[in-house]
This record gives structure tokens, C-alpha cells and sequence, in this order.
């Protein structure tokens, strides 16, 4: 939690200091508060607040957080009952991270904040739970000598980027000099992860037995390590604009 911490304070430091390098140009710096939905029906589900804001007339940067519990995830709810006896996929907390930069075709203004895009993303996703399990200690012709009940963390660690195209839409326009605040951000992008597995407990030794695999549910990757293997992602964001005061020129 603690090096989650750190890097969230690092994105939201970015951001911060594109923004306030340039002070020479003369357009609103929008705010767009932005959620992505369909986080909710990812395997590893979150709810995902960000915030995007322009430091260019057609530049933006974005920075956002997620959290979501394995308990609230919607297409594990919708199988069998059957599928879970064990409770391998619950309890887990997800958390994610994410830092994008964006560069739209057309230039942008006060009022319109439509268009195409390609955009740079940076990721971060950590799904962790800890449970009491019994482990048995000093292997000896492959049977242990006791067993041990401790409390033991199952972590995954994912890192990666993508190169995404996008388009941005505004939601009820009304008026072709001023859209509505809501806006629609489509997109879809390839690129590359790293999955790493640990299982972590006190006094942990090599020859331990007994320990359940880490399983999270839609995994492609099971057992402890380290892996690299192509990414991608699609989706959509819902936007809300908050209009600032027109900087000095």
C-alpha cells in the first residue's frame, strides 16, 4: 500500500507540473472528471476516478485511480453458485493506476473538447488478499514435519503500457457554440504487460507445502513469477467538464 501510495502522488505530481510550466497560453484549462465504466465488468472490477486536464490547445494529460473488490464482481455473480465452492476468486482487492497522455488531431477551445485522439498510457493494476492457511514445514522426504496455520498474502503485480487511438464525443449538445459537459471517450490500443505472482507469510522457506496457487478470476497466468506478454485494451469513459478561469496570455 505504501508504494501505491507513492506512485499515486507521483501521477497526481505530473500532472501539477504540466500544468502549471505553461502559463503563456491563452485557452480555458478544462477539467474533465472522468470514470470508466467498463472497469466495472473487468475481471479484476474497480470503480475509477481521473481527471483530465489540458496543458496545450490539443495536449491533455490524465491521471486515474480505481478500487474494486473480487465480492462485487459482476460476471463471477452471474455463474453457478457451483463455480466457487472453495472461494479461490473472492476477497480480493483490486487497486489501479493509471497515467495517459493524449494528443487530439484538432486543436481544442473553451467550448469544444470533441475529436480524435492517440494517447500514451503507463498502468499499474495490484490485486491482493490475505487468508489464514495451513503450511507445512520441514519437508522431509517430501512430507512435512508439522503444519503451520499463518496468515498468508496473495499478491499480483501488473505493469504495462499501451498506444491507444480514441475519439471524444460530447453527450445532449444543444448548441453548436457551446456543448454539454458530458462527454463520451471511446477507445481501443495495444501494447504490453508484466504479471508478477508472490505469495508472501512469516518465516517463509522454499520447501513449504500445502499452499494454494494464486487463482484471480479471468487470469491468463496462475502459479508465482514473473511473466511478460502483449496487452490490450477497449473501452469507454464518461466525462464531466469543469470550465476554469481563461489563463493570462
Amino acid at each position: 500500500m505504501k508504494k501505491l501510495f507513492i506512485l499515486l502522488l507521483s501521477l497526481i505530481s505530473c500532472i501539477k507540473t504540466f500544468s502549471q510550466s505553461i502559463d503563456s497560453i491563452s485557452i480555458r484549462r478544462n477539467f474533465i472528471l472522468k470514470t470508466t465504466p467498463s472497469y466495472i465488468f473487468d475481471f479484476d472490477n474497480t470503480f475509477t476516478l481521473g481527471v483530465e486536464r489540458f496543458y496545450k490547445k490539443n495536449k491533455s494529460m490524465q491521471a486515474e485511480f480505481g478500487y474494486g473488490n473480487s465480492n462485487q464482481n459482476l460476471l463471477i455473480g452471474v455463474l453457478d453458485g457451483s463455480f466457487d465452492k472453495n472461494n479461490l476468486y473472492r476477497n480480493f482487492n483490486n487497486y489501479r493506476i493509471k497515467l495517459e497522455h493524449k494528443r487530439y488531431f484538432d486543436k481544442v477551445n473553451a467550448y469544444k473538447l470533441n475529436g480524435s485522439y492517440v494517447a500514451f498510457e503507463l498502468f499499474s493494476k495490484i490485486i491482493s488478499k490475505t487468508e489464514e492457511q495451513q503450511v507445512g514445514r520441514n519437508m522431509i522426504n517430501g512430507r512435512p514435519e508439522y503444519y503451520e496455520r499463518v496468515p498468508v498474502n496473495y499478491r499480483k503485480l501488473v505493469l504495462g503500457s499501451h498506444l491507444k487511438v480514441g475519439h471524444q464525443l460530447s453527450f445532449f449538445e444543444e448548441n453548436t457554440n457551446k456543448n454539454s459537459r458530458l462527454l463520451l471517450d471511446l477507445y481501443a490500443g495495444f501494447g504490453v504487460r508484466r504479471i508478477q505472482n508472490d505469495v508472501f507469510y512469516t518465516s517463509k522457506k522454499e520447501n513449504d507445502s500445502n499452499l494454494n496457487r494464486i487463482e484471480t478470476f479471468g487470469q491468463i497466468l496462475t502459479g508465482t513469477g514473473k511473466n511478460f506478454i502483449i496487452s490490450a485494451t477497449l473501452g469507454f469513459k464518461l466525462g464531466y467538464v469543469i470550465p476554469t478561469k481563461k489563463s493570462k496570455s
